[in-house]
């Protein structure tokens, strides 16, 4: 079966990938497909979701002062959701009664309803269906330091985990941090900027690895931590933690499981060093406490999980996912860790017939020549390519796919798309545009798959062109139907705004006039302007919004 998993998974914060790991674990030999949080409600993100078997909202804070989106507006798509739908994991934070309404349509919808502690579930108005369980990091948690008890030193290590948040600021915290008689390590969880951890545990720690790394649990006395899963993890391994509450999610699970004792608000930082002499003094007895915890929650939650596996079974699977064969053409760029990144997307498809050929990185032959040298070997009915280095949603071929072959009359289907940075964290999501926008921009974008009858024109474009799939969807623009599917697919490190970009789409388009006539030519050279887009296009773009609204106030 295919599950559906929907949750903060490609933003770096170790808590997260833990819960992932742990629904990959727990629900094997079942494939988990994960899906990020915060896309539209769109016919087509919702025609996504119906593609799988099941579909878990599951892990972290997703009703954080409202539900988060497209779940914010659930009671006006539940009925076009036709897949089963379970919650486990959640945490809620306090919403204003005006979302009760999606909230409670969630809940009545869901087959199953797991919070990781009391006050979510009284924040849900105690709702029938509503199970406080623990997190499901604690199925399959971290080891315990089992060889953690040695020899007293005179300076103990102290794990520090401190981020930055809207309610929370750090600074007087890194004062108190620097007078305690402790040897700072620093530990990050998570690499996103707006937390600052990087920065932050740098100055306190020099040394710190700047990366997370579940074996520096084993080199510490204590645990001082801000992000809510370096508590959990502490528990986990049996390290005498001090929770300092920047979230409500910290408050609750320390006062849950007994230790509100160590737990710390976010302005009370100046009895951290009363309460770190206190837990250094009685350092055998918390590990013991925290023994029995680990394992209380340990139990309970792998039986969560285990019922969770036994539910989604009941239903079996859905959907039939074979048919003609896909071709997949990596263009490789010599690195060998972004190579096997897109290979491992490709290798990981809910869809079934796939073959996946890898483009010659020779870099003395033209993209165009290595890519038509590839899909001439190809044998798939539909095909793609994808740069090395971008990788595709584990479902993309399958909604793609299986959209083309109810609209035999498209012949290129193209998806939306994350943008990701140089380290793989999301910085934009891209919503491609219409086709008949194709003259000015690249609109296809780069997660799009294509009927073979297609290959014919790619054979007709000139061996040096640049940005071989725009000259493509010029080419066949007038005689092709393109169409988009407004779901994201797929993660792509391409800067389509760049300066260097925009040149190369110039560049493109000046290729493809070229076999036009002399009157065409003269046309889009004049359209084909900036000067022409900052005095026509821009004007009319914002005259045209302008009287949208008028409309709308109206009306």
């Amino acid at each position: 079966m295919h599950i559906g998993a929907i949750g903060w998974w490609n933003y770096d914060n170790q808590g997260d990938l833990a819960m992932l790991a742990t629904l990959r674990q727990g629900l094997a030999p079942h494939h988990i497909v994960p899906i990020d949080t915060g896309f539209l409600a769109h016919p087509d993100t919702i025609y996504r979701l119906n593609r799988l078997d099941y579909v878990i909202l599951g892990g972290g804070t997703l009703i954080p002062g409202k539900p988060t989106a497209p779940f914010d507006t659930f009671d006006c798509w539940v009925d076009q959701l036709e897949c089963p739908l379970g919650v486990m994991g959640l945490g809620v934070d306090p919403f204003p009664e005006r979302y009760w309404t999606p909230i409670e349509t969630m809940l009545d919808r869901a087959e199953f309803f797991y919070v990781r502690d009391r006050i979510s579930r009284t924040l849900l108005h105690d709702h029938a269906k509503v199970i406080v369980a623990p997190d499901l990091t604690f199925a399959y948690p971290l080891p315990v330091c089992e060889d953690h008890i040695r020899d007293v030193r005179a300076t103990p290590v102290c794990g520090v985990n401190l981020r930055r948040s809207v309610k929370f600021d750090p600074t007087p915290w890194m004062e108190v941090f620097q007078g305690l008689p402790v040897k700072v390590r620093g530990l990050s969880l998570s690499s996103l900027g707006i937390f600052g951890e990087d920065v932050l545990l740098e100055q306190l720690d020099p040394g710190s690895p700047g990366r997370f790394d579940a074996a520096l649990y084993r080199q510490l006395d204590l645990m001082i931590g801000t992000a809510f899963h370096s508590v959990l993890f502490a528990v986990q391994t049996g390290v005498p933690v001090i929770a300092i509450g920047y979230a409500p999610k910290v408050r609750n699970f320390m006062e849950d499981v007994g230790l509100a004792r160590y737990l710390l608000a976010s302005d009370e930082y100046n009895k951290l060093p009363a309460l770190v002499h206190e837990v250094l003094e009685n350092q055998s007895a918390i590990r013991d406490a925290l023994y029995a915890i680990r394992g209380r929650l340990h139990k309970e939650a792998r039986q969560n999980i285990a019922s969770v596996r036994e539910h989604i079974e009941q239903n079996g699977p859905r959907q039939q996912r074979t048919g003609p064969k896909v071709t997949i053409a990596i263009i490789g760029m010599g690195n060998v860790e972004k190579d096997q990144r897109t290979l491992a997307s490709c290798a990981s498809q809910t869809y079934e017939n796939i073959e996946v050929l890898s483009v010659s990185t020779n870099p003395r032959a033209n993209t165009n020549a290595r890519l038509r040298q590839a899909l001439a070997q190809s044998s798939g009915e539909y095909l793609t390519w994808i740069e090395s280095g971008d990788w595709l949603a584990d479902d993309a071929m399958d909604c793609m796919i299986s959209r083309l072959e109810q609209e035999p009359s498209w012949d290129v289907l193209y998806a939306d798309y994350y943008a990701m940075s140089a380290v793989n964290l999301p910085i934009g999501y891209h919503t491609v545009s219409e086709p008949d926008r194709l003259f000015r921009r690249d609109v296809v974008g780069p997660c799009f798959l294509m009927r073979r009858k297609l290959l014919s024109t790619l054979e007709q474009l000139v061996e040096d062109i640049s940005m071989v799939g725009y000259a493509l969807w010029l080419c066949a623009r007038p005689y092709s139907v393109l169409h988009s599917l407004h779901a994201p697919l797929f993660y792509s490190a391409r800067s389509i705004k760049s300066q260097g970009v925009v040149a190369q789409e110039r560049q493109v388009r000046r290729c493809w006039r070229r076999t036009r006539s002399v009157w065409v030519r003269f046309l889009w050279g004049i359209i084909d302007t900036d000067l022409f887009e900052r005095l026509v296009v821009q004007p009319l773009a914002r005259l045209r919004d302008l009287l949208r609204r008028r409309y709308v106030q109206r009306h």
